[in-house]
């Protein structure tokens, strides 16, 4: 029977390798200024896995119009698009960038442009695994407001069950602490003490479609701006037709043969 149940076995752990993977945090780098033109994150701790994804809360404070346009980009030549903004405040623009299905490698860095050089730049990059590799984006939403109960809105209803939320608090006025909402993991917040503003990113797995809304806590009542977008987790591994098994009798107990069409 030993060749039996390593027949079965290996079947078991074919399917189990067939299941979708659950999107996964991998790491995160983050920085701001005072008042400047670019913005070159430091390089990501470990190496960022090609095909992975890297998704970035980019925001520039102006106390005054025209509001600045922000782009991002890396050393790596990824390309970076906007999944939702600009969404402003009297003082502040934030956006979401991502890139997909990355070429990866050590020393990566993230930059982001800032159109007018009298804004204070801060962002925070993140990589992710197991994001899909073609059209990964699906919802998004944004909203802004003053309170110490920060939400982007609620999202359309997602197109798949497994997908990747991922959450931006930007406050504007004043330094403070974000908490990120329930059922949300915070990742990273930058605080820059001496400029007054404070940038924090979550996240939470879903597994069923709906609507879905970012929330945080902010410690101090405080002009905000909260965004949410989502991504479509990568498609399940494929598993090749299942050959003819023979299982043949055996002629004294315990001895088993097998024999597998080819």
């Amino acid at each position: 029977m030993n060749r039996l149940l390593r027949i079965l076995l290996l079947v078991a752990l074919l399917l189990c390798a067939a299941a979708a993977q659950a999107q996964a945090f991998v790491q995160k780098t983050q920085g701001s200024s005072g008042f400047a033109g670019s913005l070159a994150l430091p390089a990501f701790a470990s190496s960022v896995g090609t095909g992975n994804t890297v998704i970035v809360g980019a925001a520039a404070y102006k106390n005054f119009a025209p509001a600045p346009t922000i782009t991002v980009s890396d050393n790596k030549g990824n390309t970076y698009s906007a999944a939702i903004g600009p969404t402003r405040d009297a003082r502040g623009n934030l956006y979401t960038f991502y890139a997909f299905n990355v070429t990866g490698g050590t020393n990566f860095i993230v930059t982001l442009t800032i159109s007018d050089a009298d804004s204070k730049p801060i962002g925070i990059a993140a990589e992710y695994s197991s994001i899909a590799t073609t059209a990964p984006l699906d919802k998004t939403a944004g909203a802004f407001d003053t309170s110490t109960a920060a939400s982007s809105g609620a999202t359309a209803t997602t197109t798949q069950a497994t997908e990747l939320v991922f959450g931006v608090v930007y406050t504007t006025d004043l330094e403070t602490n974000i908490t990120a909402g329930t059922g949300y993991t915070e990742r990273a917040e930058e605080d820059n003490v001496a400029n007054g503003f404070t940038m924090s990113i979550m996240d939470k797995n879903v597994t069923s479609t709906g609507a879905q809304t970012v929330t945080a806590t902010v410690s101090t009542f405080d002009q905000w701006i909260c965004q949410a977008s989502t991504y479509k987790a990568a498609a399940a591994a494929s598993i090749p037709p299942p050959r003819r098994i023979i299982i043949t009798g055996a002629p004294w107990p315990g001895r088993a043969a097998a024999e597998a069409d080819r």
